[in-house]
């Protein structure tokens, strides 16, 4: 799908934002990304990802930029998830993140995720917890990440298509509904 959802039972990337989603893992999965807006390297985004089996389990890593010289973000993070009943699977992640502003510094935070994901053949959702707790940036006036949670549900449509619908919220920002057909 254009927008990863945290439901896609298939999807490393979709680890990125839940650690519990990529239930139907049989095999290590790879996903890579870039785009860049408005033709500008400043606006340069890439995400790198992986995910596979580990016996019961599924353990996955990412890593995520954006930006360049003036202004730069950069993530990586790890997470694990393992089946508690039946269909639902929790996962918990690990991030570090550094941010670095020309002519000012950079700082890092390191920060957690959990996530749940429920998976059958009629429906997959996930919820997921993102930057919990944050710890703060020391340069930048002891700034934390902004807490995030988000919950997703696709649904398919016969042999080829999904319906997906999510609902999103980033603290201190509007709640952001999306939802896709593929």
């Amino acid at each position: 799908m254009a927008v990863s959802s945290i439901a896609d039972p298939i999807s490393a990337s979709a680890r990125v934002l839940n650690p519990a989603a990529g239930s139907r893992l049989i095999a290590w999965n790879y996903s890579a990304s870039f785009s860049r807006s408005f033709n500008l390297p400043e606006f340069d985004r890439f995400q790198l990802a992986a995910a596979g089996p580990f016996g019961r389990s599924t353990v996955g890593g990412w890593a995520s930029g954006f930006g360049r010289t003036l202004y730069s973000e950069r993530s990586a993070g790890m997470n694990y998830s393992h089946p508690l009943y039946h269909e639902l699977q929790g996962g918990v992640g690990l991030t570090y993140s550094q941010i670095q502003v020309k002519n000012y510094g950079s700082d890092f935070t390191v920060s957690g995720d959990f996530g749940l994901f429920w998976d059958d053949d009629r429906f997959t959702a996930g919820i997921s917890v993102n930057n919990f707790p944050s710890l703060p940036m020391s340069k930048f006036a002891d700034t934390t990440l902004p807490i995030g949670v988000q919950a997703s549900g696709i649904i398919p449509v016969g042999q080829t298509v999904r319906v997906l619908a999510e609902i999103a919220y980033l603290e201190n920002q509007d709640v952001a509904i999306r939802g896709g057909v593929e």
